[in-house]
């Protein structure tokens, strides 16, 4: 595929047939020839998203220029939904959502997946030459861009890929980004920011690190830092916070399990225990719940995309209450009326979720999140909102032991106050 760029025509080998193409784990892909009409879009998309990156983060045009060979295009995704992908072992070949030419802000968001997926082939091509770590095969950081537990590695490749995906929108902010794509950039720039700086600091620390690997993390965290204290609109870092909070909500309360005896000890004091809030205080310290992967953990990102969704006209007008599943996979009701500002309905759907499934236990923790959110900023739910979003899992768990058996269960909202006065989070939460 010959492309058109200001510098000149450049191929790029477009890979849509042959036996080694990537596939997504939810589908098999009937590989065919891709027709004109789609061809047309590709081309379109690179001639716009290429030199918007060379305009607005020149060091991330040249690794793209330099690295990128072959594109594999996959299944067209929703909107703010790409999918992209690298083979560590295959330099300069990515694959990514084939373009549908109605994707909000389509250039810049290609852009940013450019930058995205370039980097992890330059710290592919680093891990093939030296060591960042020791072997290592657990899965348990925390990664805020992806539902599941990570290993190291990973984890490495993430802050590196992320560190280059905010420095794009951070240029696209500073260097004139058209003014309805604004509240978008500058909430990218502020959410991969807020992200970044969550968890650089504690892989700086992990023993795990060769020197170099240290030297590495420390390099990206001290760029990250300096960016800290860069204005973006208020509106767009309000929100970034709110997203960057709501998904480790959501992870903490999928994948950390506290300690049973903990838990149960907990559901007899609530059964026999004086609840007066006036006489509760801090009289139970909370143990460090341990990692237990949770494979229902899906789409723990779905109020931030709801949130992009919002932010763009030419979407905003498709979402509705009863549509807006189908705009957003994993997005539900009570996300729309949260994001509307209307917290008492959320709080009602959330409620009525979490006391609707057959076990208490099964409610998913991106609802629990949901629910932490929609009890802030209420004088009556400080503590409750405090506890969910310390120790969700902990409210989750000891929800589910109280009401085990009993069909007329607590609500969750009073149990999240209770244990918000009653427990004092770990030094680590």
């Amino acid at each position: 595929m010959s492309v058109d760029l200001p510098d000149g025509p450049r191929q790029i080998l477009f890979h849509d047939l042959g036996p080694y193409r990537m596939q997504p784990d939810t589908e098999r892909l009937a590989f065919g020839a891709t027709s004109e009409d789609e061809l047309g879009r590709w081309r379109d998309l690179l001639q716009r998203a290429w030199p918007l990156l060379a305009r607005v983060d020149p060091r991330a045009a040249e690794d793209v220029s330099s690295c990128l060979r072959s594109i594999e295009p996959l299944p067209p995704a929703l909107p703010f939904r790409w999918y992209s992908a690298t083979m560590e072992d295959g330099m300069g070949g990515m694959a990514a959502s084939e373009p549908t030419g109605a994707e909000p802000a389509a250039a810049a968001q290609f852009a940013s997946i450019l930058t995205h997926e370039i980097q992890h082939s330059k710290l592919s091509a680093l891990l093939h030459m030296y060591s960042l770590h020791v072997p290592d095969a657990s899965h348990g950081l925390y990664a805020p861009w992806r539902d599941d537990p990570r290993p190291l590695r990973g984890m490495l490749h993430g802050v590196y890929a992320f560190t280059g995906v905010a420095r794009f929108w951070r240029g696209y902010v500073l260097n004139g980004c058209p003014a309805e794509e604004e509240a978008l950039a500058s909430f990218e720039f502020a959410l991969r920011r807020c992200q970044l700086l969550r968890v650089l600091p504690r892989l700086n620390e992990d023993e795990r690190l060769t020197a170099l690997g240290r030297r590495v993390v420390s390099r990206l965290l001290e760029v990250v830092e300096q960016w800290q204290g860069e204005q973006v609109r208020a509106d767009s870092l309000e929100q970034a916070g709110r997203a960057a909070n709501d998904h480790w909500m959501s992870w903490r309360a999928h994948h950390l399990l506290p300690d049973a005896r903990f838990v149960a000890a907990l559901a007899d004091e609530w059964a026999n225990g004086d609840l007066d809030p006036a006489t509760v205080t801090h009289g139970w310290a909370y143990p460090e719940p341990r990692l237990r992967t949770d494979p229902t953990a899906r789409h723990l990102d779905a109020r931030a995309v709801l949130m992009r969704v919002r932010m763009m006209r030419s979407t905003a007008r498709e979402l509705s209450v009863g549509g807006v599943e189908g705009l957003v996979r994993g997005a539900r009701r009570g996300d729309l009326y949260l994001l509307s500002g209307n917290n008492d309905s959320a709080q009602r759907l959330y409620t009525a979720e979490i006391a609707g499934v057959p076990l208490p236990a099964q409610a998913p923790g991106v609802v629990w999140a949901g629910l932490g959110l929609a009890l802030e900023g209420r004088s009556d739910r400080t503590w409750a909102a405090r506890a969910l979003s310390v120790f969700p899992e902990l409210v989750r768990h000891v929800y589910a032991a109280i009401g085990t058996g009993d069909e007329s269960r607590p609500d969750p909202a009073a149990v999240a106050d209770w244990l918000g006065r009653t427990v004092a989070p770990s030094p680590r939460a």
